[in-house]
């Protein structure tokens, strides 16, 4: 009769645990954050730049991105940005793309330098290595070099139709990932493991 009583309460505990583990809110990826002493980067108008970014998860749900930027001269009339994510720097296969409204509202540092920005990007990813590509913002607008130290050459600037391979910028993803499904197997083997003791216990 205990044996019965437990094997149900041990069912709702995978199935809620499953259920947490399914959305679970979450930083996708965190490249570190930008620095006033390091090159920023011109993405108004024609220019562009791309940055490397890793899927971790089973799978990635991105919902925005955090990006660390200057205004020159404190002009903050940009409004919008182009963004996309793709296979390759600027190109191949594309998994979204879209112009995003820049916030009304920003944080920027006690000197007004860097501020964080966030920009609406939707995708479903799954694990792999991506890129993010940000440009065409309609007023001066500059991505800025991040301080992070191990995030060296996995970003590419575009102007004038040429490419150059440069440090990595300041940025994160926020959004819902989804674990591997080798984690599933290893909580379900251990849920069962737990309830085979159980049993045993009960039978001794």
């Amino acid at each position: 009769m205990k044996l019965r009583s437990v094997l149900p309460l041990l069912l709702a505990l995978f199935c809620l645990m499953l259920s947490a583990a399914a959305a679970h809110a979450d930083i996708l990826y965190n490249n570190g954050g930008g620095s006033q002493f390091l090159t920023m980067w011109d993405i108004s108008g024609t220019n562009a730049l791309s940055n490397q970014f890793t899927c971790n998860f089973g799978a990635c749900n991105t919902q925005y991105v955090e990006f660390d930027a200057t205004f020159p001269n404190q002009d903050y009339s940009a409004q919008h940005v182009n963004w996309s994510i793709t296979s390759a720097p600027f190109g191949g296969t594309t998994y979204g793309s879209g112009t995003a409204a820049l916030p009304q509202f920003f944080v920027c540092d006690s000197e007004q330098i860097v501020c964080l920005l966030d920009i609406s990007v939707v995708t479903n990813l799954s694990q792999g290595t991506y890129y993010v590509n940000l440009s065409g913002a309609d007023g001066p607008l500059e991505w800025d070099t991040t301080s992070h130290p191990l995030n060296g050459n996995n970003a590419y600037y575009m102007s004038n139709g040429i490419t150059t391979q440069i440090q990595g910028e300041g940025f994160l993803i926020r959004g819902t990932s989804t674990p591997e499904p080798g984690s599933f197997l290893l909580l379900g083997s251990g849920l069962l493991g737990v309830a085979g003791l159980l049993r045993r216990s009960f039978l001794l």
